[in-house]
Order: structure tokens, then C-alpha cells, then sequence
């Protein structure tokens, strides 16, 4: 997904249909944890069920934007059980 980082309200609310398709379809949204349209499709699809993953730019135990920490968790923490 790729978005505004500064997205209106009406900007989320239009992000989401393409994501419910996308888990729908069993397709895997990826995105780069940012601020605005790529958190919220991460969320989205771990809301909905699906599968996320997050191309960061930190080491995987670090949490880039602060504001993310409980959602960085979320797409990390099924990952870590399996190693």
C-alpha cells in the first residue's frame, strides 16, 4: 500500500476497501509502517484476519515512529513465536 502519510479523513476511509479486498483475496499487504495510509492498512488487515508485512527501515526490535509501537508489536510478535 502506498499513501499520504499526512492522509485526510476521507483518504483513510478510501484506503480501506482496497485492503478488505486484498484480505478478502488472501493477499499479503505489505507496507512501510509509516504514518497515515500505510498504518492503517496494516491495521486494517490485522483487524480483518489477514496478513501484513511491514518493510522497516530499523532492526525488527526496534520501533521507528513511537506512535506505532502497539501496531509495530501486532505484525511482529507472530513472527517472533515461530523462531
Amino acid at each position: 500500500m502506498i499513501g499520504s502519510r499526512k492522509a485526510s479523513t476521507y483518504e483513510m476511509r478510501r484506503s480501506r476497501k482496497p485492503v478488505r479486498t486484498l484480505v478478502r483475496q488472501e493477499v499479503i499487504v505489505a507496507s512501510g509502517l509509516g504514518s497515515g495510509v500505510d498504518s492503517a492498512a496494516h491495521g486494517q488487515a490485522i483487524a480483518l484476519g489477514g496478513h501484513t508485512v511491514a518493510a522497516l527501515r530499523t532492526p525488527v526490535n526496534r520501533v521507528d515512529l513511537k506512535e506505532h509501537a502497539e501496531l509495530h508489536g501486532e505484525i511482529v510478535r507472530p513472527h517472533a513465536a515461530a523462531s
